[in-house]
């Protein structure tokens, strides 16, 4: 993804609705979308819970952090990037309460905003997870799902801090005995119907997006990884970056 954009890159169109899953670097991925400004009106939310955008620097040009659609609608005069969520919750890290699926599915003013992106899973800040079974939170209108894995989990045993829920990653995706994290664990969780893209809506089309590019020695380790997973997984798309 070289002196590209990451919304080139993905080859983002107007209505698009996207949901991100998987490991770390979600956020990371639905700010940098919102820098990068690809549509004048992007609405940005989450199903789930994700840090809260106030406490620190953030892209979007308004926050509505305690929203409710009966009480307030939806702005639609000329606001470049919007981040919703319904409320908010305190402690060391605080964090914001996203929508629910039906509140989402539900949403007609949605359909007015050029691009929805959705934070549509948590991972405790872990490069790769096992969801649960009620993971991804993800609404019935996305058409494009971004799955993320660090690379920074290559090599790496498979223990909390590189993998939420361990246990459970390991029962579901790794071979028998297996102890360290590879390429084709990753290549299994990315495949499994229990996996990366679990919850997925059938007609939307899948990227997986590596993240922390620069924990990698070598750029033909990424490489050579990108051609087997595409072999394997024809229909998806693939990239690798570096996102903090």
């Amino acid at each position: 993804m070289k002196n590209q954009s990451l919304s080139k890159a993905m080859n983002l169109q107007m209505g698009d609705r996207l949901a991100l899953v998987g490991g770390g670097g979600k956020t990371s991925i639905l700010y940098t979308l919102a820098k990068e400004n690809i549509y004048s009106r992007g609405l940005y939310t989450t199903s789930t819970k994700m840090y809260d955008p106030s406490s620190g620097t953030h892209p979007f040009h308004r926050l509505l952090l305690n929203w409710q659609e009966e009480d307030c609608p939806l702005p639609l005069q000329k606001i470049e990037s919007c981040f919703i969520a319904s409320g908010r919750m305190k402690g060391t890290k605080p964090k914001v309460i996203g929508l629910s699926n039906n509140r989402i599915n539900n949403w007609k003013s949605t359909e007015a905003w050029p691009i929805l992106v959705i934070e549509a899973d948590g991972a405790a800040g872990r490069p790769v997870k096992a969801p649960n079974e009620g993971e991804p939170v993800i609404p019935e209108r996305i058409n494009r799902v971004i799955g993320c894995i660090g690379l920074d989990a290559l090599g790496k045993k498979i223990e909390p801090p590189w993998v939420h829920r361990p246990e459970l990653f390991r029962e579901r995706f790794c071979r028998t005995g297996q102890q360290m994290i590879d390429p084709e664990i990753l290549m299994e969780l990315i495949r499994h119907p229990e996996g990366l893209f679990k919850n997925s809506p059938v007609d939307s089309t899948k990227t997986v997006i590596f993240n922390k590019l620069d924990c990698l020695d070598s750029p033909f380790e990424i490489e050579k990884m990108l051609e087997d997973f595409k072999r394997d997984c024809p229909s998806h798309q693939f990239l690798a970056l570096s996102l903090i």
